[in-house]
């Protein structure tokens, strides 16, 4: 389940983007044309290159996860656990 391996945590991470038909390009600030996401999963493993953060489990259609660059994250939140009263 969600949890068992590491921390839940909310990944902002920066994406590429592929623009058409765009009228200008920031020669300046190229960083302008990332994508800011967002990612709230339970990181399951991770290391210098690649970072696996699992969003969805059920026992009749395993998991989703992402695996992103780990150099492509920009913060990492933990959220608090809470278990249901």
């Amino acid at each position: 389940m969600l949890g068992d391996n590491g921390p839940i945590a909310c990944v902002k991470w920066l994406d590429a983007v592929n623009i058409r038909g765009a009228r200008k390009v920031s020669i300046e600030n190229p960083s302008e044309h990332l994508s800011l996401s967002e990612t709230i999963g339970e990181i399951t493993s991770a290391d210098d290159v690649a970072t696996v953060i699992t969003y969805h489990y059920t026992d009749c259609d395993g998991t989703d996860f992402i695996c992103l660059p780990t150099s492509w994250i920009v913060e990492i939140q933990e959220l608090e656990w809470k278990e249901k009263e």
